[in-house]
């Protein structure tokens, strides 16, 4: 098979594996708190991957690269996968995913303040604004009706969730790892669950293990196997061997799968006034997303510009 096929087959994989993601945190977490499923699924995650370069003798980071990778399992894994979590105990699966998908808005907003020289174009905030509108209009009917402050508590976290997930983001983007990429994850992945784990036993988000109901622990196991190593997986060989452009479709084909397991599996509400919003809300991010692979080309034009100017002048005959 053509490596460009493979390449397409991954991302398709990566379209509807991501997708179902949402389906299983929810299915999970009726059973037992989500703070700690998603504790269990990181580090059995983490376990897996470390375990395995540790068999085949990579060395083990040093201090200060081991906390930057903390850092970064905490922000992404911790906030994003753990606030995720626990907001889908009282939020449906595909309005959690439909939140989600505002990811690539606050990537943008956090580069502004993290990556000098970032700018935001009349066109990304025409998507800011965009995508605002579409969530407000699909939420503020749910938000104003009565007896939906569990819903409302939900939903504040998987907005914190998304926070942690683009600070995270951005954050390891600025970072430099001397690992394998898979190696690298695999830390995270370790010290995100452990954290999760902490904060759950701490906060009494827990249960016993001999109480978790069998569904929950399928759940985790598809969200490890499926979720975690053959969807980041298949997401790394996409990227290897497409554009990021084209990557980045993933993104909008999430929200729509999880909406439709969603309304098919768990028999969720799936309304013109959702479907609009989410079609709103996704015009938006794309939007942001084009303009700020935009400035991102630029920047990089620019950067190899001047290295380049750099070396010429070094190489330049004197007297010339």
């Amino acid at each position: 098979m053509a490596q460009k096929t493979k390449a397409y087959l991954a991302l398709v994989a990566v379209c509807f594996l991501w997708g179902t993601t949402y389906l299983a945190m929810r299915t999970g977490v009726r059973h037992m708190p989500g703070l700690m499923l998603a504790g269990i699924r990181q580090t059995v995650c983490g376990v897996i991957v470390v375990g395995v370069f540790l068999l085949r003798r990579y060395p083990v980071p040093d201090l200060g690269m081991m906390a930057r990778l903390a850092v970064v399992g905490a922000l992404l894994l911790g906030a994003g996968n753990g606030l995720m979590s626990w907001g889908e105990q009282t939020v449906p699966s595909g309005l959690a995913s439909v939140l989600a998908a505002l990811n690539p808005m606050c990537m943008a907003l956090f580069s502004l303040w993290l990556i000098r020289g970032t700018r935001l174009s009349p066109r990304a905030l025409s998507g800011l604004f965009l995508g605002l509108a579409g969530i407000v209009f699909i939420f503020y009917p749910l938000l104003k009706a009565s007896g939906q402050t569990g819903f409302s508590f939900g939903a504040l976290l998987i907005v914190l969730s998304v926070l942690g997930w683009s600070s995270g983001s951005v954050y390891a983007a600025k970072q430099h790892f001397e690992l394998p990429l898979l190696y690298a994850c695999g830390w995270q992945f370790l010290w995100g669950g452990l954290i999760l784990i902490l904060v759950s036993w701490l906060s009494g988000h827990t249960i016993p293990l001999s109480a978790v109901h069998p569904e929950s622990w399928f759940s985790i196991a598809y969200l490890v196997v499926f979720g975690s190593l053959l969807g980041y997986s298949a997401f790394q060989y996409a990227l290897r061997h497409l554009p990021t452009a084209q990557v980045a479709i993933y993104g909008y084909v999430n929200p729509l799968v999880a909406l439709l397991l969603g309304w098919a599996i768990l028999h969720e509400t799936l309304s013109w006034r959702l479907l609009a919003g989410t079609l709103v809300t996704l015009a938006g991010v794309y939007l942001v997303q084009r303009s700020y692979q935009k400035v991102k080309l630029s920047q990089g034009l620019v950067s190899w510009a001047r290295k380049y100017r750099r070396g010429a002048a070094g190489r330049r005959p004197a007297g010339s």
